[in-house]
């Protein structure tokens, strides 16, 4: 009876170590395969996500372009007159191209632009955030204007559909993106609808209120295959750590329980 006890203590002593070298094993296996995770997707970032935010963050604008312009157009918006300009716009009639087409050009005030009414001026803008996008392979680009606490779309460019602004979208009163300029001085990742977004705004000090250009990258897909690559890592992990559990408790009950 005394032996069966002995035995019966011994055997549970074994059992208690073999259950805490087990966990150790777990943790050990457990630690370096998260490790790996976090190595692969540094590089991940590193080769897919990172080069974009430099490109974002040292392009260049003409800030005396973009504040001529805006200061240029910044007294029309909340306007009677503009509004009663942008009226027939949505159905495709020109009452507002009209109207600009009446208006003198910024060029009479300052002799560096070349232009003869407003309607110029306007299409150069475009142009202008146009050869941005071209130059570092940007998706979108958006000036607009806060005035009074509301934020006027200038003038909006999309590289992917090689749009320019429609005639509705001059003056109208919606920011392009619902995100704290503030936030986005540095190139930054948000989340717009359904979409990933890195963005940048750089804002200049107007005469009547600030400007605002926004640049973005549109990273849906490249975020997304992140996500998946940490999806599928830390699924990896988890079979390791469950197969080096089942693995080592079995050694452990076969030679040392």
């Amino acid at each position: 009876m005394t032996d069966r006890r002995i035995k019966t203590k011994l055997k549970n002593k074994y059992v208690s170590l073999a259950t805490k070298v087990n966990i150790l094993i777990v943790i050990i296996t457990l630690a370096i395969s998260l490790s790996l995770v976090a190595v692969t997707d540094d590089s991940y970032r590193k080769a897919v996500l990172d080069p974009y935010a430099p490109k974002l963050a040292e392009v260049e604008i003409d800030e005396h372009t973009v504040t001529s312009y805006l200061n240029y157009f910044t007294p029309y918006f909340g306007t009677q007159e503009l509004e009663e300009a942008k009226k027939g716009a949505e159905s495709g009639e020109d009452h507002l191209i009209d109207w600009m087409t009446g208006k003198p050009s910024i060029s009479e005030e300052d002799s560096s632009f070349v232009g003869n009414h407003m309607a110029n001026d306007w299409t150069f803008v475009d142009m202008f955030l146009y050869q941005i996008l071209e130059s570092g392979n940007f998706d979108e680009a958006c000036a607009e204007v806060v005035k009074d606490g509301t934020v006027y779309r200038v003038a909006h460019c999309d590289r992917r559909t090689r749009s320019y602004s429609t005639n509705e979208d001059f003056g109208f009163a919606e920011a392009f993106l619902d995100c704290p300029a503030d936030e986005a001085a540095e190139p930054s990742y948000i989340r717009n609808g359904d979409d990933y977004l890195l963005v940048r705004c750089v804002q200049y000090e107007l005469d009547e209120g600030v400007g605002r250009v926004w640049l973005t990258y549109d990273m849906t897909e490249a975020v997304r295959e992140h996500r998946l690559f940490l999806l599928n890592s830390i699924l990896y992990v988890l079979v390791v750590t469950i197969a080096a559990s089942l693995v080592s408790a079995y050694l452990l009950r076969r030679y040392v329980t």
